[in-house]
């Protein structure tokens, strides 16, 4: 009888190890799957764009402080 209550229990823990490693395998592809579809659709949305002069004008619409630091730390021309 021991036996036989052996082997179930090695039978039910290979077989959540395996589960496990399932689990584990296609988690893994999926998140690749999905960082490689970000990366791509981040990469096309910034082919064409350049580095853009700043000007003032580039502040309106942001709150004061945002203003503020930008104008300190950035100076009208720079790209």
């Amino acid at each position: 009888m021991s036996t036989r209550w052996i082997k179930g229990f090695a039978a039910v823990t290979a077989g959540l190890a395996g589960s496990t490693v399932a689990a584990v395998a296609i988690g893994n592809l999926v998140w690749k799957r999905g960082t490689a579809r970000a990366v791509r659709r981040l990469a096309a949305d910034g082919a064409d764009a350049g580095p853009e002069i700043f000007t003032r004008d580039l502040l309106k619409g942001l709150p004061e402080p945002v203003v503020r630091y930008f104008e300190h730390v950035l100076t009208p021309g720079q790209r």
